[in-house]
């Protein structure tokens, strides 16, 4: 039950993630300071969090997307200074995030739906707070790394998660 519960909270903060990263880009002016971005974030993850958290619909595959993407790209970030990554690799992790993603059933349309949004949303999170705490590996090579695992992992986690969904065997 208290896993649930985690689980709601985490992809209610990554549509709270999501819906900043669309507050950003469409309602604050370019020069904006980066730690006045990752406030934003911050201010839209929270609540959402909170409300997602005592909503009656379940959310496991859009949570566990949202923390792949995550996780993910802030690997890629921290290595990035140390390692250079070629196309096999980025494709690699994707591939390991998105085994980690589809393994569990997804527990509804909902949550197949919000799946692929909120990969991108973890992996955006991800170049905030690298932006805010001006994390070595950040760069303009890597930001386009990140929108492209984002945006492969995205198609890949609906793709599975609708699959899954879709091929399922009935519960009694």
């Amino acid at each position: 039950m208290k896993l649930e519960k985690l689980f709601k909270a985490v992809a209610g903060a990554g549509v709270g993630a999501l819906l900043a990263f669309i507050f950003v880009v469409v309602g604050i002016p370019d020069l904006t300071d980066v730690k006045t971005v990752l406030w934003i974030y911050l201010l839209f993850m929270i609540p959402l969090g909170w409300i997602f958290s005592r909503s009656r619909f379940n959310f496991r595959t859009s949570a566990l997307s949202y923390l792949s993407g995550l996780g993910t790209v802030f690997a890629l970030v921290l290595l990035s200074p140390v390692v250079s990554f070629g196309k096999g690799a980025i494709f690699i992790a994707i591939l390991i995030s998105l085994l980690i993603v589809l393994y569990p059933d997804p527990c509804g349309v909902l949550d197949v739906l919000l799946s692929g949004p909120l990969y991108f949303a973890g992996t955006i999170t991800v170049m905030a707070i690298a932006g805010a705490l001006d994390l070595p590996g950040n760069s303009i090579g890597l930001f386009m790394v990140t929108v492209f695992i984002g945006f492969l992992g995205m198609i890949g986690v609906v793709t599975g998660a609708a699959a899954r969904l879709l091929f399922a065997k009935p519960k009694p």
